[in-house]
């Protein structure tokens, strides 16, 4: 994997995580549009935020909002193109990283109950079912809590 970064967010970065988010959140958030989703972006704090680029293109992002000493898992969004090539598996690891530097932890995050492909990502990193959360979407899709001590 040659010519790949790891970067903080920059505010050129957001027309692109919008698209990026819309492209691959289609179940989660299937009753809105783009304006809402940049709308919930907008609001994250940008120091959160990691960037993967391969070759000066943005591929993938992650976003942690901290919250009562947790790292909260927003979003982790690679392009379908990229997944299962280890770069969200990458973000993941620096945003843990960052959070573990500053002492916040355990990290958590919520996943639909369909994805199969989000909830073996997250439990062959370690994180666990704390919660099952009926419609917690509000599509009405259900979720499970998932966490990981750090």
């Amino acid at each position: 994997m040659s010519g790949i970064l790891i970067r903080k967010f920059r505010k050129g970065d957001f027309e692109n995580y919008v698209d990026l988010l819309m492209l691959t959140s289609t179940e989660e958030y299937s009753n809105i549009g783009r304006n809402d989703v940049s709308k919930m972006l907008k609001i994250m704090d940008k120091r959160w935020i990691w960037v993967t680029e391969v070759d000066g293109s943005a591929i993938g992002f992650i976003t942690v909002q901290p919250d009562h000493g947790m790292m909260h898992l927003v979003w982790l969004d690679v392009h379908p193109t990229y997944q299962r090539m280890g770069f969200g598996s990458a973000l993941l690891k620096e945003a843990i990283l960052a959070g573990k530097n500053v002492g916040i932890g355990p990290a958590l995050v919520e996943v639909w109950v369909g994805n199969d492909k989000g909830l073996g990502f997250y439990d062959s990193h370690g994180f666990r079912k704390r919660k099952f959360l009926q419609n917690y979407y509000a599509n009405g899709l259900s979720a499970y809590e998932m966490v990981k001590d750090i």
